[in-house]
């Protein structure tokens, strides 16, 4: 409609367009009806207003009516309501906010505890520069501006002050943000809070007043640039403190946490303060303490903007600020609760007796660094630093020091940045450090090193350069082998958890994730001694614990390990031989002191991974399984195999359980359905003896039951009818998890596939997957995604790499498994699935044999397809289909070799229907072998030349059931007479046939020369087969008479198969007719 309006030829005026809007957008409707005409009369002067056809002040005028009327009686078109205004006001020249105007009345008589009171804000704030001063002056929600304040801003020009729009626009935004006008719109503030969209458009004109100082919005794709904001504690307390944060609405605490992201980049350190206020900090705290909060997720979130904006994006004086608002955060945490007289206050181990002065001494170094960086703005010499550094590891090596001091202490540590890289060598401040890390290894807990961790991942790039140590007043030491040793006991300490708490398990996976990281900067510098710790570490994960944390609130969790477990295998290119002999062990190694292959150790504990309901568990076994791929063994592929044919969970033995379990069924399912209804046997019985007490009646007769008993029956019967029915879905449900989980085992086989695609292993897998197929699997969806396993995935892939890994007689053994149940199933599914494979598992003998120095297929193979093709013309219950034999004599034509000559000798006893295919498959093998294997299948007819002419003579003279048959006889006759004569023309030696075979097939062909009309338009083929029976009968004499030395030089002079110019043969070869 806009680009139709926009077009000047368009006829339709705006009082059309008003006149229509009004009749067929009635609003006299209810519900459903007026909601669609409201936002209909939107759209229409929405369009109206982006095609510019509202310049004039009248239509304009008549365009607002229309919009304030619809904000006017449907509360949630006012946003968009104030949206049309805006592009209204843009496009129209004249004044619109004249007394008693709709916008007079909707935008500049609103105040601020009405309901329109945010989007009339936003309408004017939008429409500042085009309100007329006496309006703007009029406007209850916007400061008074006058020109005359912002004359003095500017030099006199021709005796006059004129100030800039500039000026004027920078007056008006630090107008508005004035504490006292902020205070009397708290309650549109409020309002404008909502989680979808993410801001509101009126906090997007309030963060450009705050941050750039003009009206224009604020762009949320800006580059933070910080800068100092005058009036940020206004806005912040009078803005979002009190109006967001203040009461229970979920969505006005999202929209402060939102604000907060907002301007935390913007903001210079001496401001960060004023956002990290008590408030915000207690009510962010509340909501990450309580996971069963709406605003949880939001909460980490915000915390971990902080944490990442500390570590990443601020200086050193920005990271002293948080941390010093974090500090006290906690400390008044600790102070409203019980909890400081618990973790902070040490008095376990007596150390309010012994401990107090070293506590005491700890508070005063810290706020010695804290107010010799923060306050006075000095920076400490490398010889104070050091001395505190060493009185904070002797307070640390104190064993009665309280770990949450120790925390408190390292979290400092990592918010200060003592010393630049390049003064590392000239002091020992860094390396004290690592001293007080290594020195308490074993007494941290897992809070702790995560600070720790996230405190040495700072040494990565200085140890890369310096990887033989370091010079410390002329002694050598090796801050590489702390870093190294203090990261494998973190890999092991994070690995050894068993507690099910929910912090413990949340620091577990922050720890193992830095941890990994740093163990693999380590290895990327060539010390590959972690490999081995964390290989145990991944092993300790996958089969101590089972993967009893790994649920769905634990997401993260599974992060992490596949965190591990990738740089693990990244680790693998660094590792040193024996390590890498160890990983690729055998399976058929029989030392039975040995751990079990480290992959099938895996395959196991994925399983649980695949029994979960959820996708995020399915997802982190997918990634985990794409990283060690590449080094499944048989005996873990075979696990893989075997959960297809099983139930999920039956991973260790305990599928020989089951059959036990089968027979006391029926035992259990009786006690306990007597256990889930008591009340109905009750009534069973009563029943019973009711009915036994009644007076006995003839055995003919109807049993006559009273009111009573029949209430009791219907009540037995509908418990009975309640519980059956619970069993019914109970077991359809379990059915259903049964075949996600295989669907789930098929997709990690299909990773496998597609990663190792020249894997030996794949052509075992198909023998086994196709016995799958003829189980009762009881889903289509599940036989479908076996048969797209096998044909999109494993026979597409590289299959004589495979087989070149193999040997032929492994081989031949699949190729046969295959083979026999192409042919002998009687599923559709599972012998085109078959059909498929046996291409595949030829491919991969031929590549076994070529390992082995043969150029083809050995007389083993040849011989095997053969049989089961001779099996589908003789009707022995095959059930091949034609295209296969077509498609495996195309690919492999030495098969035809063999296979031709049983074809010619059993032509004899095939039906008209196989008789025809038989032609056709001989046509196949005779056109495939003759660009390949010519001088082959010359000597296979010229060797066998009497079957051959029976079958082309059994074609002409056989007495056909149906003229269709008989019309495709004709024309397989001709087709393979012409491919013979195309054979020893390539040849350069001549084809025989018998003289008798020769004048029979001549003199059918004549009969059929006199045969029905129907015949006429194979007249053609039919001379044609009379002329090549001529010069087959001409070599054929020639042959005979000609003697075996000159036999070639006959060939040499006329062609092979051919007449000589003059005879009458070759004049018929010469008229067109008959070829």
């Amino acid at each position: 409609m806009c680009l139709a309006l926009q077009d000047p030829r368009c006829p339709v005026s705006n009082a059309e367009v008003f006149r229509r809007l009004q009749e067929h957008l009635s609003v006299n409707g209810k519900g459903r009806e007026a909601r669609d005409s409201l936002l209909g009369r939107l759209f229409g002067i929405g369009a109206l207003a982006r095609a510019t056809r509202l310049g004039g002040q009248k239509d304009a005028i008549m365009a607002c009516e229309l919009v304030v009327d619809a904000a006017e009686r449907k509360q949630f078109l006012q946003e968009p309501a104030a949206a049309v205004i805006v592009e209204i006001v843009d496009g129209c020249d004249g004044n619109l906010f004249e007394a008693k105007s709709p916008l007079h009345r909707w935008m500049v008589k609103a105040k601020p505890e009405d309901a329109r009171a945010p989007h009339a804000l936003y309408a004017l704030l939008a429409c500042w520069e085009d309100l007329p001063e006496n309006v703007a002056e009029e406007t209850v929600m916007l400061p008074i501006i006058s020109k005359e304040k912002a004359k003095t801003r500017k030099p006199k020009k021709n005796g006059k002050q004129i100030p800039s729009d500039e000026d004027i626009d920078r007056l008006r935004a630090s107008s508005f943000l004035e504490s006292e006008h902020l205070e009397r719109l708290a309650p549109v503030f409020a309002a404008t809070s909502c989680a979808h969209p993410r801001t509101h458009r009126t906090w997007l004109h309030l963060l450009g007043m705050l941050i750039h100082g003009t009206c224009t919005p604020f762009d949320l794709a800006s580059k933070p640039d910080p800068r100092p904001m005058f009036y940020l504690h206004d806005f912040w307390k009078l803005a979002v403190e009190g109006p967001l944060l203040e009461g229970g609405s979920h969505e006005r605490k999202f929209l402060a946490m939102e604000l907060f992201e907002i301007l935390l980049p913007w903001v210079v350190a001496d401001q960060i303060p004023v956002l990290l206020s008590e408030t915000f900090l207690l009510n962010l705290r509340t909501h990450v303490k309580n996971k069963n909060s709406l605003l949880h997720k939001k909460a980490e979130m915000t915390e971990a903007t902080i944490e990442n904006f500390m570590a990443r994006h601020a200086t050193d004086s920005t990271r002293i600020a948080i941390d010093t608002a974090l500090q006290g955060l906690r400390k008044h945490s600790h102070a409203t609760t019980s909890e400081y007289q618990e973790d902070v206050k040490p008095k376990a181990l007596g150390l309010e007796e012994r401990g107090s002065s070293d506590q005491e001494n700890f508070d005063a170094l810290l706020h010695r660094f804290v107010s010799s960086r923060v306050e006075e703005e000095q920076d400490m010499n490398s010889e104070t630093r050091t001395d505190i550094l060493e009185e904070i590891c002797r307070l640390f090596k104190n064993p009665h020091f309280d770990d949450s001091l120790r925390c408190e202490a390292l979290r400092f540590l990592a918010a200060v940045s003592f010393l630049e890289v390049s003064e590392f060598a000239k002091n020992t401040s860094r390396f004290k450090e690592l001293e007080l890390l290594s020195c308490l290894s074993d007494r941290l807990n897992i809070s702790t090193r995560n600070m720790a961790i996230a405190r040495l991942s700072k040494y990565s790039a200085l140890y890369s350069q310096q990887k033989k140590g370091l010079e410390v007043n002329g002694e050598r030491c090796d801050g590489l082998k702390i870093v190294l040793d203090f990261i494998q006991s973190s890999l092991q300490h994070g690995a050894a958890l068993v507690s099910g708490d929910v912090k413990e398990i949340n620091s577990a996976v922050q720890m193992l994730r830095q941890a990994s990281t740093e163990a693999q900067k380590m290895s990327d510098m060539g010390e590959t001694s972690y490999t081995t710790a964390n290989f145990n570490v991944v092993q300790h994960f996958l089969m101590v614990h089972e993967f009893q944390l790994y649920v769905e609130p634990y997401a993260g969790y599974l992060e992490a390990v596949e965190d591990v477990c990738t740089a693990l295998g990244k680790a693998w290119a660094a590792a040193p031989p024996d390590w890498t002999a160890l990983l690729k062990a055998k399976e058929e190694d029989q030392d039975t002191s040995q751990e079990p292959y480290w992959m099938d150790v895996l395959v196991d504990a994925m399983m649980i991974f695949l029994t979960k309901s959820s996708s995020i568990p399915y997802e982190a076994a997918s990634a985990l399984f794409r990283v060690f791929a590449d080094h499944l063994s048989r005996r873990g592929l075979e696990d893989l195999l075997d959960q297809i044919s099983s139930k999920p969970g039956t991973i260790e033995g305990e599928d020989e359980s089951e059959s036990g379990s089968e027979e006391e069924g029926s035992s259990e399912e009786d006690t306990d359905s007597e256990e889930e209804s008591p009340a109905a046997s009750d009534n069973g019985s009563d029943l019973e003896e009711e009915v036994a007490a009644s007076p006995a009646e003839d055995e003919d007769d109807d049993v006559v039951f009273s009111d009573e008993q029949m209430f009791k029956l219907d009540k037995y019967l509908v418990d009975a009818f309640h519980s059956a029915r619970e069993r019914i879905f109970e077991g359809k449900q379990a059915a259903e998890q049964v075949v996600s989980f295989k669907l789930r085992v098929i997709g990690l086989l299909e990773i496998y596939v597609k990663k190792c695609p020249t894997s030996p292993l794949l052509p075992f897998s198909v023998h086994r997957l196709l016995k799958f197929m003829q189980l009762p699997l009881g889903s289509t969806e599940l036989k479908e995604g076996l048969s797209g396993l096998l044909k999109g995935r494993i026979c597409k892939s590289k299959a004589e790499a495979s087989g070149s890994k193999i040997t032929p007689q492994t081989a031949h053994s699949l190729l046969k498994g295959a083979l026999e149940m192409a042919s002998q199933s009687n599923s559709k599914e599972v012998s085109s699935a078959a059909e498929q494979c046996s291409k595949y598992l030829l491919r991969v003998a031929l590549g076994a044999l070529k390992a082995t120095g043969s150029a083809g297929l050995d007389v083993v193979t040849r011989e095997l397809t053969t049989d089961t093709v001779m099996d589908y013309f003789l009707k022995k219950k095959c059930h091949l289909s034609h295209s296969f034999l077509v498609g495996t004599v195309t690919a492999f034509p030495e098969i035809g070799l063999t296979m031709l000559p049983k074809l010619l000798s059993k032509h004899e006893d095939l039906s008209e229907f196989l008789f025809l295919e038989g032609m056709q498959f001989m046509l196949v093998i005779m056109r495939s072998c003759t660009s390949k294997f010519a001088k082959e299948i010359h000597g296979v007819l010229q060797s066998h030349p009497e079957p051959m002419g029976g079958v082309l003579l059994l074609a002409l003279s056989r007495q056909w059931t149906k003229q269709k048959r008989m019309n495709e006889a004709i024309k397989l006759v001709h087709q393979v007479l012409l491919q013979m004569l195309k054979l020893q023309k390539q040849v350069d030696q001549e084809l025989s046939l018998p003289l008798s075979s020769c004048q029979k097939i001549t003199e059918a062909a004549k009969s059929l020369e006199t045969g029905p009309a129907s015949l006429t338009q194979h007249k053609n083929m039919v001379q044609s087969i009379k002329a090549s029976m001529e010069q087959f009968q001409a070599s054929t004499r020639k042959s005979a008479k000609t003697p075996k030395g000159k036999r070639k030089e006959s060939a040499a002079t006329n062609g092979p198969g051919l007449a000589t110019p003059g005879s009458k043969s070759a004049r018929k070869a010469r008229n067109p007719s008959n070829l």
